[in-house]
């Protein structure tokens, strides 16, 4: 399973504006964007990504959900 995720600047920053529109929580946006994500077709490009920003504990990102989401994402990688 995962052990840690980590966000970068920009999607803190993003996180910031959606947070200020919507109210909602960053665990709701951070799974409504990995969902998203699981859906482009793209190769992820590692230069898009820092150590800067801010880790979220898989448990409290994926809540009861963690087994699909993982299993979505192996999937996504292969």
């Amino acid at each position: 399973m995962f052990s840690r995720v980590r966000m970068s600047i920009r999607s803190m920053n993003l996180y910031g504006q959606i947070k200020t529109r919507t109210g909602l929580d960053i665990n709701i946006v951070a799974r409504y964007g990995l969902m998203v994500s699981l859906k482009d077709p793209s190769l992820p490009n590692p230069r898009e990504y820092d150590e800067k920003g801010m880790e979220i504990r898989p448990d409290t990102l994926f809540g009861e959900f963690d087994k699909l989401i993982y299993a979505l994402v192996l999937n996504r990688l292969h």
